[in-house]
């Protein structure tokens, strides 16, 4: 029978440290109300396009699709599929899911496309990111982790931004 391992008799780790890998920034294109179902409300919110950068690391989303949940009336479940196309003219499938969270009213409002303030709730995802470019091969191993909020763009556009890190 495996014994059970024990956190005592292993040293203590430092927690790994956040490598800022770029900002995200996407814009929508329509919407798909898919209604209530049996884990809560359903949206399909297609991606129009935007930009991804970083150090080292440009590009552009061609497209993608938010599958939006609604489980609870204070909390979205975002996951996300977005295709890149990256500066090297390599495509990269970005996937992501987390959540959002944030006072019951705010999330109605979200829901609406009503303005709100990034203070008043707070959205949290973990995401991979696949390439078969060998420039980016780097990008296949990383462990991706991002806080977002929603509004105005760098473009002046709405949409959403997600400031994004690396796990180091």
């Amino acid at each position: 029978m495996a014994r059970p391992v024990s956190p005592s008799k292993h040293p203590a780790a430092p927690p790994p440290a956040l490598v800022w890998l770029g900002l995200l920034e996407m814009f929508g294109r329509r919407s798909l109300p898919l209604g209530q179902g049996p884990l809560g409300l359903r949206r399909l919110d297609f991606i129009g396009g935007g930009t991804l950068s970083g150090p080292g690391l440009r590009g552009e989303v061609t497209g993608g699709a938010d599958h939006l949940l609604c489980p609870d009336p204070d909390r979205l479940t975002p996951e996300n599929r977005v295709s890149l196309r990256l500066d090297c003219g390599a495509a990269a499938d970005l996937v992501y899911e987390g959540h959002l969270v944030g006072p019951e009213t705010v999330i109605a409002d979200i829901l609406a496309r009503r303005p709100t303030r990034p203070e008043d709730y707070a959205i949290r995802i973990s995401a991979r990111i696949r390439t078969g470019s060998q420039r980016h091969g780097w990008l296949n191993r990383a462990l991706v982790v991002g806080e977002g909020a929603l509004g105005p763009l760098s473009d002046g556009r709405p949409g959403i931004a997600y400031r994004l890190w690396r796990l180091g």
